[in-house]
């Protein structure tokens, strides 16, 4: 595999760079490749001392394609089933478009399993899980703050309508009560005429 590897940076260097017709000519073409398909295209007659063009003998060997720069076979995960079985020596992970939350479950899964990641950079993971750690920790803050205010206060009326009862006054739950049983007795004694 490192003879291929070897054998494919090597090929690489000696490649010439792929450009457009005349792209050198012309400021408003795209250096980037098209196929020349002029009839008169020298390019596409291959003549002497015109640039080449893309042939199958300038390929990477068929078992590098696709793979990554080590080498490693790239597959596209989507959930965590799928990124265990993996073989972290052979194949490396291309994590598919999900959310947020759903992708750093799957890189810090990858971290710990020494999977290499092949579209995020280690460094940018670092920073990214950082900062959702952050925001987790500073959400998980807020809503225990909330949680405890919440039980402050019931705690708090609680010990109001215990004083109240003690002190013999009725609360306003209790007031409710006694006008619904009153309403109660009203309304059968009409139905009962």
């Amino acid at each position: 595999m490192q003879a291929l590897l070897d054998d494919k940076k090597a090929k690489k260097k000696r490649n010439p760079r792929f450009t457009r017709t005349d792209s050198h000519k012309k400021r408003r073409l795209n250096p980037g490749w098209r196929r020349p398909k002029g009839l008169q295209n020298k390019m596409r007659l291959r003549k002497k001392g015109y640039k080449k063009s893309v042939t199958s003998g300038y390929s990477t060997p068929a078992r590098l394609k696709g793979a990554t720069e080590r080498g490693l076979a790239i597959v596209t995960v989507n959930t965590l089933k799928e990124l265990e079985a993996l073989d972290p020596q052979r194949e490396a992970a291309l994590i598919a478009r999900i959310g947020r939350k759903k992708k750093t479950a799957l890189l810090a899964a990858a971290q710990r399993r020494g999977v290499t990641v092949a579209n995020l950079p280690l460094k940018r993971y670092q920073e990214k899980t950082s900062s959702l750690l952050k925001e987790q920790e500073a959400k998980k803050a807020e809503l225990q703050k909330k949680a405890a205010a919440k039980k402050k206060q019931e705690r708090v009326e609680k010990e109001r309508e215990a004083e109240k009862k003690l002190a013999g006054e009725t609360t306003e739950q209790d007031k409710k009560q006694e006008e619904k049983k009153e309403l109660d007795k009203v309304l059968t004694n009409k139905k009962g005429m």
